[in-house]
């Protein structure tokens, strides 16, 4: 279940438009279905990256990121340790 409010951040969740002509138009041939050619989009505001998009009936949901959350302070990784040099063999050493 997804929260309207991110409790740490203290802001929506979500951010929802719509797109498109978002009249009803009826289906070409005998059927009673109607078309509308609008899209509703449902962007996280939390998940930078993830965004769901619902249309005629069928929707799809895409993430693209690394999986960190969206804050107000920007991220710097730090770097790695310098890489050791391999130990000697104890056949070496001998």
């Amino acid at each position: 279940m997804y929260r309207l409010v991110d409790i740490v951040l203290n802001k929506s969740c979500w951010k929802l438009s719509i797109v498109g002509d978002t009249t009803n138009y009826r289906a070409p041939g005998k059927q009673a279905d109607k078309i509308n050619y609008g899209f509703v989009s449902l962007k996280s505001t939390v998940w930078k990256g993830h965004c769901t998009i619902y249309h005629n009936k069928q929707w799809a949901s895409i993430y693209v990121g690394y999986g960190f959350k969206t804050n107000d302070h920007p991220y710097f990784p730090c770097e790695p340790e310098a890489i050791l040099s391999e130990a000697k063999d104890r056949d070496e050493q001998k």
